[in-house]
């Protein structure tokens, strides 16, 4: 929890999450083993974030999977710094 916010960080410690869990941002960092499409299965979430500790084949991967799958994304490579509002 961040100031009320759910934000979920998964990293290449990565072990797993339950189905139907919901958060309000998944921050994707350190190019873990993941199956994007299985998590977005099992994940609610307003946003997918891929910081740049990620390897550019990662994040190009993970953004096609989102689109595909109408998710909302931000590559903070690409798109520079991301931030929401805290209330």
């Amino acid at each position: 929890f961040f100031n009320k916010l759910k934000i979920l960080r998964i990293d290449k410690n990565y072990s797993g999450v339950k189905n139907n869990l919901k958060v309000d941002y998944v921050l994707i960092s350190h190019n873990p083993k993941i199956d994007l499409e299985d998590l977005i299965s099992k994940i609610i979430t307003k946003k997918w974030l891929f910081d740049a500790s990620n390897s550019s084949y990662k994040r190009e991967e993970w953004t096609k999977i989102c689109k595909q799958k109408k998710q909302k994304y931000h590559d903070i490579e690409l798109d520079g710094y991301w931030s929401c509002a805290i209330k």
